[in-house]
């Protein structure tokens, strides 16, 4: 202690080992001197009571714990300490740990990965295969394939070559599961941060360019473009280690979303436990026109309910606004129609007749669920017996991200269910290559094309850039 009855820095704040030359850089920021109540005995590395913080502290920090392998030559000194410092979205730079010298930016070979959606249930069996610590670990790792899955795409990640978004299906299906951290470590790294926007965000984006075009008389020109369907920087190179931030759920969120689920289960299963029990042996155009007229009614029907609820409200019987997608997309159509200043019975007949056209049932997101909700109509209408689980909306959810990818692994059930949808109303999908457990020979045949056909120029730059790939099996062992 100084003699003025001050803490010196060290007293207080332990320094650390410093580091020699030019990479030291010291840090000092005043603070304001300040008591404190707090003693040895309740919060032991804080001064006794009454006693001064010191007036400056020094921070050292050493720039060579951001410099990374692998390491080359350096060009200043020779010696082999030249590491990655950074790597941006088209370029990194070097730094000598030795020396300090650093090296330009060098421009990297522009990306092209392969966006590959893996279903939360693939990413469920690779967790428990590589986390000895699971309680179903040893059934999951009697099955190799699941290894051999991740470490195939682990090493098309490393290399650049591929990326597994996430998406919001992985995200509420992991809040609601008590292996929650364990998924999200899975899926945060195959998707290198990327994720794909929220389904209802995409439809609404299709939905205003479908409404415009509508309104101007066009064909609609929906951008189907992968980078348009996800966020995080899809074809840019990143800087490891990545750094996710992430949002804790209360209890009463994580509940309402279980709650959320099992209602659509519910409700699922009573219009096919209706289908069953009244069978329709209709061709599937009739099933197909009958889930593309659903979508603008409900919309229609959303503003009635909404209107309902205000009187509700104001009668003192209900408390809460009404509120679903519905609705959303009433307000959406509200807002760009009555820019054209139209009475009420003007903008009415306006709004139905756009939710009756084929402009709107032909919106990217719409068609694929009303297909695929076609397929299950005229499946359980012809009297299959299977119930339907709790996923099921989320399978169709996860369809309509298909014209974004390059591939989906997704269930059996959801594979076989897309594949009922006749032919000749697939083809615009087609681009994208649909892969499940009964085929997974196939998907690995088609990963390794991927590495096959890849760019020499950034398979170099890769291991230029991050090393031989090395998957990292070890994940759930630290």
């Amino acid at each position: 202690m100084c003699p003025s009855g001050r803490f010196r820095t060290n007293d207080v704040f332990p320094r650390r080992r410093r580091v020699r030359g030019s990479d030291q850089l010291r840090f000092s920021r005043q603070v304001g001197a300040r008591k404190s109540a707090t003693t040895w005995e309740s919060r032991r590395r804080l001064p006794v009571a009454g006693a001064r913080l010191p007036l400056l502290m020094d921070f050292v920090f050493d720039p060579n714990t951001l410099i990374s392998p692998p390491f080359v030559a350096c060009p200043q000194c020779g010696a082999h300490q030249f590491g990655v410092l950074i790597v941006g979205p088209r370029s990194y730079s070097r730094r000598c740990r030795a020396c300090g010298h650093r090296g330009g930016m060098v421009a990297l070979p522009a990306l092209s990965r392969k966006v590959v959606y893996i279903d939360q249930f693939a990413i469920s069996n690779m967790m428990k295969t590589l986390n000895r610590a699971h309680g179903h670990h040893a059934r999951a790792a009697d099955d190799p394939f699941w290894r051999q899955l991740f470490e195939r795409l682990d090493r098309l990640v490393q290399l650049q070559l591929v990326v597994c978004p996430f998406s919001e299906v992985h995200i509420s299906e992991s809040v609601v599961s008590p292996d929650g951290a364990a998924l999200r470590k899975m899926y945060e790294r195959l998707s290198l941060m990327v994720g794909f926007e929220f389904s209802g965000a995409i439809a609404e984006r299709q939905l205003r360019t479908a409404l415009d075009a509508w309104l101007e008389n066009r064909t609609p020109a929906h951008d189907l473009a992968p980078q348009t369907g996800t966020r995080g920087g899809l074809q840019n190179w990143k800087e490891f280690p990545l750094i996710s931030a992430r949002f804790i759920y209360p209890p009463e969120l994580v509940a309402a979303i279980r709650a959320f689920r099992d209602g659509v289960k519910e409700k699922i299963e009573a219009l096919f436990d209706e289908f069953a029990r009244q069978p329709r042996r209709e061709p599937f155009d009739a099933w197909f026109r009958h889930e593309r007229a659903i979508g603008g009614r409900a919309v229609l029907e959303a503003a009635q309910l909404y209107m309902h609820r205000l009187q509700e409200i104001a009668a003192g019987r209900e408390s809460r606004v009404y509120n679903s997608v519905a609705w959303k997309y009433f307000v959406l159509i509200a807002e760009r129609v009555t820019r054209e200043r139209l009475t009420e019975h003007e903008f009415a007949a306006r709004a139905a007749t756009f939710l009756t056209s084929d402009a709107y049932k032909d919106v990217p997101a719409h068609r694929i669920q009303a297909l695929a909700w076609a397929a299950l109509d005229q499946t359980v209408s012809g009297g299959q017996k299977q119930r339907h689980y709790a996923g099921m909306s989320n399978d169709i959810q996860i369809l309509t991200l298909m014209p974004f990818c390059d591939a989906m692994f997704i269930d059996n059930g959801c594979r076989a269910m897309w594949e009922k949808v006749p032919r000749h109303y697939r083809r615009s999908y087609e681009r994208t290559n649909l892969f499940s457990y009964n085929i997974r020979d196939k998907f690995m045949d088609y990963l390794d094309k991927i590495e096959a056909q890849a760019n020499p120029a950034i398979l170099g730059a890769s291991r230029e850039v991050y090393g031989e790939p090395e998957p990292f099996t070890a994940m759930y062992e630290r």
